[in-house]
């Protein structure tokens, strides 16, 4: 999974339940991370796994910090 899917999955309205997420070992970077928190379409969203994707540790709190309100978000990195 890259950046092009993840932003396709951003604009899902169809998986609004969805708590977890596993994006572990994959191509995605902070673009395909930032759109993906941005999209209100996961209000459920508490865990994030990006673990061995090209990121960097440091981008990780701008991204929550613009992301919709929920009550939890994990992001494992």
């Amino acid at each position: 999974v890259g950046d092009p899917a993840l932003a396709g999955l951003a604009s899902a309205a169809r998986f609004r339940d969805l708590r977890e997420l596993g994006l572990g070992v994959n191509r995605v970077t902070t673009a395909g991370v930032a759109a993906f928190l941005r999209s209100p379409n996961f209000p459920a969203l508490a865990s994030l796994a990006l673990e061995g994707n090209p990121i960097d540790h440091a981008d990780l709190l701008p991204l929550v910090l613009a992301a919709p309100d929920r009550p939890e978000l994990t992001l494992l990195h």
